[in-house]
């Protein structure tokens, strides 16, 4: 497998963060495809891109369906707890992108 220019890289990265909004599923998809073509990033940096679409949809629905509450202020905190992961998440994929030659 020959290495992917910066360009690629850095479009894969937009298709995880937001891939899933403008074309759902397949923007993600396409983000992950590219994300585990690329040899820029480690097998543990791939598995986190690959796990930030669904983690940001899916946290909120299994709080919600354990919790059965939403005016409690624990299902809230983990919501924002999750949000706030898949933000640190995308900023690692970042740095690497950036700092990587």
């Amino acid at each position: 497998m020959e290495p992917t220019t910066k360009r690629t890289d850095a479009f894969a990265l937009v298709c995880l963060v937001i891939g899933g909004f403008v074309l759902p599923i397949i923007g993600w998809g396409v983000g992950v495809w590219l994300v585990w073509r690329s040899l820029r990033w480690t097998v543990r940096e791939k598995w986190l891109g690959t796990m930030l679409w669904p983690m940001f949809l899916l946290a909120p629905g299994a709080i919600f369906t354990f919790t059965h509450d939403w005016r409690s202020p624990i299902p809230v905190v983990l919501v924002y707890a999750s949000g706030a992961l898949c933000v640190v998440i995308a900023i690692r994929l970042t740095y690497r992108l950036v700092r990587t030659p």
